[in-house]
């Protein structure tokens, strides 16, 4: 019965977005859907534009010389556009160049926040008022499993509201 009382608080206190954070990982994007993880340091931090002299480079360049000299390439992922990482695979005296990462750099996304944190986040997504959040990520928690709580993080708020109406979401049945 506990559990769903967190998922009806959540349903009930309307829309809000679905959208995951994206920094539960170190090297992960997200834009509104589940976020990708991958094994090479990406950057989404800024647009990869950097001061060099009297000048700035753009993503995708670095600076070669203080006199304003920008060139092609990288040395790390913050000199390449939002996104993008430096590869450095075959660099030619520590220059790489930026790349979209593929599916081959694609990793499982893992957390370093707690399952309260990231119940708190969601419920936040979804209007749910702060104390109210709290105390009943408190009582849900521990009766997750990862699985669950990714699950919920993932999911719409419309889509927890389905527990109102009695449908099982995320493995979590009405009731329990």
């Amino acid at each position: 019965m506990k559990k769903i009382y967190l998922l009806l608080a959540l349903a009930a206190c309307g829309g809000g977005s679905s959208e995951t954070s994206d920094d539960d990982a170190s090297s992960s994007t997200g834009s509104g859907t589940a976020a990708k993880c991958y094994d090479v340091a990406i950057n989404d931090r800024n647009d990869g534009s950097s001061a060099c002299g009297p000048v700035v480079c753009e993503g995708g360049q670095y600076c070669l010389s203080d006199a304003g000299i920008c060139d092609p390439g990288c040395r790390n992922e913050l000199e390449c556009p939002r996104g993008q990482h430096c590869d450095l695979a075959n660099a030619m005296n520590g220059i790489g160049l930026c790349r979209v990462p593929g599916p081959e750099h694609e990793v499982a996304c893992t957390s370093s926040k707690t399952c309260e944190e990231r119940c708190q986040t969601k419920a936040a997504q979804c209007n749910a008022p702060p104390d109210t959040a709290e105390s009943y990520c408190a009582m849900l928690c521990p009766m997750l499993s990862q699985e669950q709580i990714g699950c919920i993080e993932t999911s719409s708020c419309e889509q927890l509201g389905q527990l109102m109406e009695g449908q099982s979401v995320c493995g979590i049945s009405p009731g329990e």
